[in-house]
């Protein structure tokens, strides 16, 4: 058996080559370089779990192949279960999803990953870990508990930055709701001034049709600008001016969400192409656009300066 400080070498260990396996892949999939994982440093806690958690439950059985395939893809797969079901909870949005995969489980698992599982068990208990298990052992006791103390500071400081940095991303999809939810009333409410305006016989403007509640507000003024004049746009004007506060507000809001998005909080959706989330789904999708609109400008500005 070892001791904790070489359990938490290996966890560590496998937490980072973890990180490279899973950022080469995705880097090679994007063509760029996606630096993956929760965290900020190079480190995948689910594969430093998932490794050492496959030792320990295939330790008895070392010596059969088709036990710790086995063994290991049944652990591992319920680890990734929990894990990504206990983070959903946690922070309302899916760092992975596989509800394309065939034969997945609430997206949270499937068969494919299931079986390359399995076959990590094998390698790692038979070709990956002798020889670091060598190595690890073969450091002087002293240097190797100095080591884990000061690979235990760092992890635990860079893990408790982005727990929070999780949870403000949260907090930023939970405003965004919201200003939907307003942007969704005011629509309503320009429906209902749009239809007023169009019953005016002196109506010079055509009528006008858009998603944009922008594009529409600005037709909508435009439009009582020309009538401003008649009797009953009179009886409109304040409904409509506080609608107009309510658009700079929400305007105000959008520029927010854009500077937060170019200071470095797009890094997880950056870092997880895959990352979903079935609440906040219309909001993630805009992101999404704001990031690539914001890539855009960046490329136009250094092209510019070029």
């Amino acid at each position: 058996m070892y001791t904790l400080f070489q359990w938490l070498l290996f966890f560590y260990l496998y937490c980072f080559f973890g990180w490279c396996f899973e950022t080469t892949y995705v880097s090679i999939c994007k063509k760029q370089f996606v630096n993956r994982g929760f965290m900020r440093g190079p480190f995948l806690p689910i594969y430093g779990t998932g490794a050492t958690m496959m030792i320990a439950v295939t330790m008895p059985m070392e010596n059969h192949v088709f036990l710790v395939f086995i063994v290991g893809m049944i652990a591992a797969t319920i680890l990734e279960y929990i894990t990504g079901v206990c983070m959903e909870a946690l922070f309302q949005v899916r760092y992975w999803d596989y509800s394309r995969k065939k034969l997945n489980f609430q997206g949270h698992i499937c068969l494919s990953s299931s079986l390359c599982w399995g076959v990590l068990s094998v390698l790692l208990t038979f070709v990956i870990h002798p020889p670091i298990e060598r190595f690890i052992l073969s450091i002087p006791t002293i240097i190797a508990n100095g080591l884990t103390i000061v690979l235990t500071i760092g992890i635990v400081a860079d893990f408790t930055l982005s727990f929070k940095e999780a949870l403000d991303f949260k907090d930023m999809l939970h405003k965004m709701t919201l200003r939907n939810s307003e942007i969704k009333l005011m629509l309503e409410k320009l429906d209902e001034l749009q239809e007023k305006v169009q019953e005016i016989p002196e109506k010079v403007s055509k009528s006008f049709h858009s998603s944009s509640y922008i594009d529409r507000l600005e037709h909508l003024n435009n439009t009582m600008e020309e009538l401003k004049n008649h009797p009953l746009v009179d009886e409109w004007k304040q409904e409509f001016v506080e609608l107009k506060i309510k658009l700079s507000i929400l305007k105000e809001k959008k520029s927010e969400l854009e500077h937060q998005l170019e200071n470095g909080k797009n890094r997880i959706l950056k870092n997880h192409p895959t990352f979903t989330s079935i609440k906040f789904k219309e909001e993630i999708g805009e992101m999404k656009q704001l990031i690539k609109q914001t890539l855009s400008k960046s490329k136009k500005n250094t092209r510019k300066k070029k």
